[in-house]
């Protein structure tokens, strides 16, 4: 497959801003909208602090401590005004013990940092950004336009591994749907558990990515997305090459107690069997206090299916508390993986939760959780959020 130029694709971007610039005259769905920030509230503090304590089997006993902080600003001149500014940093220190040595690590990062201006209609954001376009849970299939960090490679919260990156970003609203489009001029790796030799993003164009993701929202209650993007493999190669994806996300809403979600993606990945990945799932709620989650989902490595489990507390009876569970079992290949994990949310903004990994799996199986296969791991994490 050819790649086409990058002009072309940001001639298409034009052409799709021109027409809706002239075309969209409805405001943007009040579920979009974020609310006015007062006059006196015009800088306001926002992150998280925390701290992880982990111990796992991987080849012998090894244990971890990490604290972090995440603190950022978002500012207005007015409360009025279309500009707003955020900056989000994160720093953290890792002590941990690994088959009798001791080791340190830190680090410090930029998070979501970026200067926006919100329309009723339009919303322009330059600077480091997070995008997700996926609807499912688990490996999050089609969130490609950020790498991410899986230096630990248990830690599949989707907040905490995505890696913001420098892009250009702008949506347009229309009654009922969306367009959103960015630019990314110089890509950012995905980083793994171990350290590759690999060569560093640097050329505009060559190491560029883009795409452009169309969204509606249709009356019988189905919201549908369509996405293309330019973008580098996010897998574990010494020289990501870059491909192409495409796809379709979904959820479709039955009552009030059934939806549907579906992400379906399709890559140029020629060293795979086929680049066809996909999801379906079906969440069954009973009001905001049970959650059960079904999916199967078909990969090249190894095809499988998942179930998850929320259960929250109800007022007056523990308030607060929360209980999931999660569960994969691969079926072309002999993989499962199995979580449970309980936590406890206070209304002042502290939270702490407890859980387990039982990974089954070979490192010759070449599936999805070969890496993971000695990776049997408990983990405590406390955090603060402001």
């Amino acid at each position: 497959m050819r790649v086409p130029r990058l002009s072309a694709l940001a001639l298409v971007f034009i052409l799709v801003q021109g027409a809706f610039s002239t075309s969209v005259q409805a405001a943007r769905p009040a579920a979009k909208k974020k609310p006015q920030i007062p006059s006196w509230q015009a800088l306001k503090l926002i992150g998280e602090a925390g701290f992880r304590a982990s111990t796992s089997s991987e080849r012998g006993l090894r244990t971890f401590g990490r604290g972090y902080l995440e603190p950022g600003v978002t500012w207005k001149a007015r409360a009025e005004s279309a500009f707003q500014l955020q900056l989000q940093g994160r720093g953290w220190y890792q002590a941990e013990e690994y088959s009798g040595r001791q080791s340190e690590r830190w680090a410090l990062e930029i998070r979501d940092s970026y200067l926006s201006f919100d329309t009723d209609s339009n919303r322009l954001r330059v600077g480091f950004q997070s995008l997700s376009w996926g609807e499912t849970f688990g490996f999050f299939i089609a969130d490609l336009p950020n790498p991410r960090d899986l230096s630990d490679p248990l830690l599949l919260e989707i907040a905490h591994i995505k890696k913001p990156v420098f892009m250009i970003q702008d949506q347009w609203f229309f009654e009922g749907g969306s367009v959103q489009a960015f630019f990314t001029p110089i890509a950012r790796h995905t980083d793994f558990s171990v350290s590759l030799p690999r060569r560093e993003f640097s050329r505009i164009g060559v190491d560029s990515e883009y795409g452009i993701k169309v969204n509606r929202l249709f009356d019988f209650g189905m919201d549908a997305s369509l996405f293309v993007l330019r973008h580098h493999e996010r897998t574990f190669a010494l020289q990501p090459r870059a491909i192409w994806s495409g796809g379709l996300t979904a959820t479709q809403s039955f009552g009030q107690d059934w939806i549907l979600r579906t992400d379906q993606v399709i890559s140029d990945d020629w060293q795979s069997v086929d680049g066809w990945r996909g999801v379906v799932g079906l969440d069954w709620t009973t009001t905001e206090n049970l959650m059960l989650s079904v999916q199967g989902q078909r990969d090249p490595l190894n095809s499988g299916a998942s179930l998850r489990m929320m259960l929250r507390g109800f007022e007056g009876v523990l308030d607060g508390w929360e209980f999931e569970a999660f569960w994969f079992q691969g079926i072309e290949r002999n993989e499962s993986w199995v979580q449970p994990k309980l936590s406890y949310h206070s209304r002042g903004g502290f939270s702490v939760s407890a859980r387990y990994d039982w990974i089954e799996s070979g490192p010759l199986q070449r599936g999805l959780l070969s890496g993971l296969a000695r990776e049997d791991r408990g983990l405590l994490w406390l955090t603060y959020g402001f």
